[in-house]
């Protein structure tokens, strides 16, 4: 979900003081070794469930999907063929896990499993049908984007790789087609409140004549329940917009284009056929920074990124309803941050540079100000990938003292 502003009020003071991250009540717990030897956590539900995938010692081995139920207790998931390697991308609330496995041809193609049964074999989510009619399918599926209710949104691909948004529903591997046959449009984000049975989805589509992009959003509210496209509104002067996130009760935010030079603004709409509110600048950047809004959560905030004037990424907290911008500033020492998540209770997750120049996890809130987790291991890197929506977990990857990449979890305080 992603939602993004205009006008920029206030520098919250708070928000502004940089954090040592030298205290912090979270750390690392390591997930194991059983999946293989280099892992990574890359999803977390709001019960700490934890997936991710591993690489064995042998480099030449195929990569394994695993699921922590608890911490610690890494299970490999089955793969779609024997022999083949798998990705855990997500997990929802319900359990539900999102992926990826190769085929006997070695092409990827999307499929799901279940926490609840670790052993049972993955499903693989099947592309559209060219006819309509389940003859002549697409070549392979990808999940782009997911809710906390078990739909998850992607595309259905081509020989040559031309897609078609589609969207799965819990209970079956059959697609919704939300956008018309290979017209590459790529969803976004799904939202978690359906409309005659189908949620919300955010689109990203080609624009004619331009390398912008075309922001739509997607609903069944058509008469007879049918699904209707809306193009979201641009900006004066825009080139072109693309959204990143829609949240519960339809706001979105994105990023619009200007041209001589190509500036990108962040934007927020207030619902599909609101007129977009910029974020031009923000209070205390000096200059035009180029601004991207990231993510919007349940309660109308979100997250933009921006380039300071030496050229590094840094990210602001922004509050539509106010206009206010707090930065998130990096930790002590550090000259770049990274985006990783925005829970439904502010807490944003991110990676930042600390002042030995290696990547350190760390989070944000506007009472905290951002805290870095301790290294793990005696490790010098690590990284989040993944906060878990009520913001009590958060999951992603820390080498140790020997070298060894390790996929970890923690509980936030």
């Amino acid at each position: 979900m992603n939602k993004l502003i205009k006008s920029t009020l206030a520098l919250s003071m708070v928000g502004a003081i940089a954090h040592t991250g030298l205290v912090s009540a979270a750390t690392f717990v390591g997930e194991g070794t059983a999946a293989g030897a280099q892992c990574v956590s890359q999803g977390v539900n709001n019960s700490g469930v934890v997936v991710g995938t591993c690489t064995p010692g042998n480099s030449s081995g195929p990569s394994v999907a695993w699921v922590a139920i608890t911490a610690g207790t890494e299970v490999p998931l089955q793969p779609l063929v024997s022999g083949q390697g798998c990705t855990a991308l997500a997990i929802d609330n319900n359990g539900q896990i999102a992926g990826t496995c190769k085929m006997a041809d070695n092409r990827s193609t999307a499929v799901i499993w279940n926490s609840s049964t670790p052993s049972a074999a993955p499903a693989a989510l099947q592309a559209v049908s060219v006819l309509g009619t389940g003859l002549l399918p697409e070549v392979r599926t990808a999940i782009t984007a997911f809710n906390q209710s078990d739909v998850l949104g992607g595309a259905s691909l081509s020989g040559t790789n031309v897609a078609t948004a589609v969207l799965w529903f819990s209970g079956s591997t059959a697609p919704l087609q939300v956008s018309a046959l290979h017209d590459n449009c790529i969803v976004a984000d799904v939202n978690n409140t359906p409309i005659n049975g189908v949620p919300s989805v955010a689109l990203n589509c080609p624009n004619p004549g331009s390398s912008n992009a075309v922001a739509k959003v997607v609903q069944k509210t058509g008469l007879l329940g049918t699904l209707v496209t809306t193009t979201l509104p641009i900006p004066a002067g825009s080139t072109g917009c693309s959204v990143s996130s829609v949240n519960d009760v339809v706001q979105f935010v994105g990023t619009c284009h200007f041209s001589a030079p190509d500036v990108p603004h962040a934007v927020y709409w207030a619902s599909p056929s609101a007129t977009p509110v910029q974020l031009s600048s923000i209070s205390g950047v000096p200059g035009t920074p180029r601004i991207a809004g990231r993510r919007l959560n349940n309660n109308g905030n979100a997250v933009v990124s921006y380039q300071d004037s030496n050229g590094h990424g840094q990210l602001a907290f922004w509050t539509p309803s106010t206009g206010i911008t707090q930065l998130i500033p990096v930790l002590a020492g550090g000259t770049h941050i990274g985006f990783v998540g925005l829970s439904d209770n502010n807490t944003v997750a991110l990676t930042s540079e600390n002042a030995g120049e290696h990547a350190q996890a760390a989070t944000w809130t506007s009472t905290t100000g951002t805290v870095a987790i301790p290294q793990f291991s005696g490790g010098q890197e690590s990284r989040l990938t993944a906060i878990s929506s009520n913001g009590t977990y958060a999951a992603g990857g820390a080498e140790d003292s020997v070298g060894t990449d390790d996929a970890v979890v923690a509980t936030l305080p």
